[in-house]
């Protein structure tokens, strides 16, 4: 089975060195779905300090599987 990393950048790049053993890009877009609700949870209100958070997933090969951008503009107080 394939490897997939899911690299993360929040104002700095967080590479992922060990990644994860999937059935294939179908799993691993569900995977992406799941570690960036975990991450967005973890970051809480840090979130909005940065205003594009990004996750970049990628096999063992380095083939793109997806891109997820989330892009934050709070409202003025």
């Amino acid at each position: 089975m394939p490897r997939y990393f899911f690299h993360v950048h929040d104002g700095r790049d967080i590479p992922d060195e060990i990644g994860i053993t999937l059935s294939g890009p179908g799993d691993a877009r569900a995977q992406a779905i799941i570690a960036v609700a975990e991450a967005l949870k973890d970051l809480g209100p840090m979130f909005w300090q940065h205003p594009d958070w990004q996750m970049h997933v990628i096999d063992d090969e380095g083939t793109t599987v997806c891109d997820l951008r989330l892009s934050n503009r709070p409202a003025p107080d």
